[in-house]
């Protein structure tokens, strides 16, 4: 899957381009923290916090695909699946209840700007994306993070988790 990934995306937006982003998403997997608008789909009871955390690190590759060519993030997550078809079979497959902020917030004390929110919190804490697009080199870094449901109701308020 992957290798076809690359050569799909060096016949869409260039190589350097596809080395800057691969990079980016080298950078994205590396750097995972421990403990709107959304596709919903219900989690399975069997579904774990890593599973999580690896299928939003999957979102990532699209979240970053759709900013190398638009130069901007998605303004919905419709218009990412509307774009990247792939990321609607992840979605579907994900079984978590994604909210998609198309404004973005800074949470204090966290990098970036949360963009998507898992509603289904664990004991640690809500998994999310965090976005920060680079000044200097136009180019987009994206963080998975949990956090602590204190801290997404602080910037969300008290219905972010959907209770």
């Amino acid at each position: 899957m992957r290798g076809s990934l690359h050569i799909l995306l060096a016949r869409r937006v260039g190589f350097a381009t596809v080395v800057t982003l691969l990079a980016l998403m080298s950078m994205s997997l590396g750097g995972c923290a421990e403990p709107g608008r959304g596709a919903t789909t219900h989690r399975t009871a069997k579904e774990s916090p890593d599973a999580t955390a690896q299928r939003l690190h999957e979102l990532c590759e699209y979240i970053l695909m759709y900013y190398a060519r638009h130069r901007a993030l998605p303004p919905s997550m419709d218009a990412l699946v509307a774009d990247e078809p792939e990321a609607d079979a992840l979605l579907q497959r994900t079984g978590e209840t994604l909210v998609y902020h198309a404004d973005p917030r800074h949470v204090p004390g966290r990098p970036g700007m949360l963009l998507i929110h898992d509603t289904a919190a664990t004991r640690d804490g809500v998994w999310t994306i965090f976005v920060e697009p680079q000044q200097r080199s136009g180019q987009l870094a994206v963080q998975v993070l949990q956090i602590s449901e204190r801290e997404l109701k602080a910037v969300m308020g008290p219905a972010a988790l959907g209770r």
